[in-house]
């Protein structure tokens, strides 16, 4: 047994990660095949399909926390930054 290697038989298959499946698919972490309006995964199991969500996540913008701002009880939140243009003369 010490001179022998035991050769595995390797699985090439690369498996990518699904960012954009239904919300139930996620939930469960199992992979979806994201057929609109329900995924077959659902389907199949029975399940309610709860939909995807939009490709444009929009932030929303919430108070900072005391708890996790080291007990300053500030309530200043994260704002969209606006575009700005100087002119300059020529």
């Amino acid at each position: 047994m010490a001179g022998s290697v035991v050769a595995r038989k390797q699985n090439n298959r690369c498996r990518t990660k699904v960012k954009t499946g239904c919300i139930t698919c996620r939930i469960r972490k199992v992979k979806c095949d994201e057929n609109k309006p329900f995924c077959q995964k659902c389907v199949n199991t029975s399940r309610t399909c709860d939909g995807y969500e939009s490709p444009f996540k929009l932030f929303t913008i919430q108070p900072i926390n005391s708890a996790h701002a080291g007990g300053i009880k500030s309530a200043v939140g994260l704002r969209p930054i606006q575009p700005t243009f100087i002119k300059i003369a020529p």
